[in-house]
């Protein structure tokens, strides 16, 4: 049983030390890389991409897309099946009790959609501020603190521009989200 153990700890460190110190040579020579994927096909480039931060990032605009495709299509809907006078559309005329049981339901669906559309928007600006690496051992060398693993306006000071921009417009267009 000892003999075993030893023989695959023994394995799992030669695999590990055939793998070049730059990750590129692994992904050219199709070797495993750190995160355990092979990078020799599409569909494994794939699953690595799905993996971690970016799947949850796609997954956020997979949602909001979503979010979009249903508030067009009620929009296209409730144009074409209301009554408009004067700009007001009339969508349902009625029993009052149905019209309250309406109402919920809706309210109900509304924020529903509100909360997926506020959750991708806040994993996304969670990501965004996440410092990388580098950008860590930079404030680390100029004497700044730096939040990990939390999401810190503290940060914005640190990461690049670009993602500080797309910081900002995720805050100001999920900003009304927090009204409704």
């Amino acid at each position: 049983m000892g003999d075993e153990l030893l023989e695959k700890a023994t394995s799992t460190r030669l695999s590990i030390g055939a793998m070049n110190a730059n990750p590129a040579e692994d992904v050219k020579s199709g070797k495993s890389t750190r995160s355990g994927h092979l990078n020799s096909s599409n569909a494994s480039s794939w699953r690595q991409f799905r993996s971690g931060w970016r799947g949850g990032a796609l997954l956020s605009c997979a949602l909001a897309f979503t979010v979009l495709l249903i508030n067009v299509s009620v929009l296209v809907w409730t144009l074409s099946n209301s009554d408009m006078v004067r700009g007001i559309g009339t969508l349902y005329k009625g029993n009052c009790a149905r019209t309250k049981s309406l109402n919920t339901w809706l309210q109900l669906v509304i924020n529903i959609l509100s909360t997926t559309l506020l959750g991708a928007s806040n994993y996304c600006m969670q990501c965004l501020t996440a410092p990388t690496r580098q950008e860590v051992d930079k404030a680390h060398r100029q004497k700044h603190l730096l939040r990990i693993g939390v999401p810190s306006a503290r940060n914005l000071k640190a990461i690049s521009r670009d993602r500080v921009v797309l910081w900002l417009g995720l805050g100001l267009s999920t900003l009304p989200l927090h009204f409704l």
